[in-house]
């Protein structure tokens, strides 16, 4: 394996056995001087296939104290999350960092009115961009709002959904919110966003549209047990085919049997009727 470019001290880019381009992590792998041959390849921890080789340009136009910031940020999600996270996660942090910082230079205000909306359906996330704020206070002295904690949250949701598009994480967010209102609405109660069937339900929800987004149908289900659901839950039946009729007015997304089953039975567990 041969080692073309350091990220940090324990990242860099490197050409593996199969000549394609790969991040690399492991203790010191970044430190020689590049390029380099990495004979024992036992020292690379882990290794990720690039996703998007757009991002290997950034190299040459972040400092190198940015791309320090997004890396620690990064490890730190991993060990909130303990998911496999999209490699290019580094890349896009790292020019959001950037950004983040030019913003702050001009008094540039970038709110995002959607923020206590993150804040609610991606408590985990959030919670990592807060510790991101303080890791970017401690490096460089710059205390960033904590409007941008919700920023910073948004990429790891990204990252951990695979779907390398943050427009698409956006529009999963905004669904997601109207699809809540839609369940208070017909229910006339204020959803516990701290309970276990909210965080729940908030999941299932995700992976339906991270589903849909990668054309991935679920497997075909019994027919009974959708119509015994049906007959047991009738108004969690009502309120999943009015979020059915939503999805499909708004963004031309027709929902199947096996979907509206699983959120019917979500939003019985939620509501707890």
């Amino acid at each position: 394996m041969k080692v073309i470019k350091k990220i940090n001290n324990n990242y860099a880019l490197a050409i593996d056995n199969s000549g394609d381009k790969v991040i690399i992590y492991g203790k010191g792998v970044g430190f020689k001087e590049t390029p380099y041959n990495l004979t024992d390849e036992r020292l690379v921890q882990e290794k990720y296939q690039l996703i998007d080789k757009k991002y290997i340009s950034l190299f040459d136009s972040l400092d190198k104290y940015i791309i320090d910031i997004a890396t620690k940020v990064v490890e730190l999600g991993k060990k909130y999350l303990n998911v496999e996270l999209n490699p290019n996660i580094i890349f896009t942090l790292a020019d959001h960092i950037n950004f983040a910082m030019y913003r702050y230079d001009n008094e540039i205000d970038m709110h995002n009115p959607m923020n206590s909306v993150i804040n609610v359906i991606y408590p985990t996330e959030t919670k990592i961009g807060m510790k991101a704020l303080e890791i970017i206070k401690n490096d460089t002295g710059i205390e960033f709002p904590t409007d941008e904690a919700c920023a910073i949250a948004l990429h790891f949701v990204n990252a951990e959904n695979g779907i390398n598009d943050m427009y698409e994480t956006t529009r999963m967010t905004e669904i997601i919110e109207k699809i809540l209102e839609i369940i208070s609405t017909y229910f006339h109660v204020i959803l516990n966003s701290d309970s276990l069937e909210y965080s729940r339900f908030i999941l299932h929800m995700r992976y339906l549209m991270v589903r849909r987004i990668k054309g991935i149908e679920l497997n075909q289900m019994y027919s009974n047990l959708y119509d015994t659901a049906k007959k047991d839950y009738p108004q969690a039946y009502d309120c999943a085919l009015l979020i059915s009729e939503y999805l499909r007015k708004e963004h031309d997304w027709n929902l199947s049997k096996e979907e509206i089953f699983y959120i019917l039975l979500h939003i019985n567990r939620l509501i707890k009727l």
